[in-house]
């Protein structure tokens, strides 16, 4: 079955499904560095990677909505 939001034929919500995924992996990795490592780099990047994985997932979702 063909979704409807895609390109090229290719459906955009299990491309974009992939990248919340990544970045919040990426926040639980960058926490547990920040457990030893430095303490100020560390914590902002988890932050920062939390809000771009909610916005990556709010996009993902909406794509996932229209299919």
């Amino acid at each position: 079955m063909q979704g409807k939001a895609t390109v090229a034929g290719h459906p955009i919500h299990p491309m974009l499904v992939t990248l919340p995924i990544g970045l919040f992996s990426g926040a639980f990795v960058s926490d547990v560095i920040a457990h030893w490592g430095d303490p100020v780099f560390w914590p902002r990047m988890s932050v920062a990677l939390i809000g771009f994985g909610l916005l990556a997932g709010l996009a993902a979702a909406l794509f996932g909505f229209v299919d």
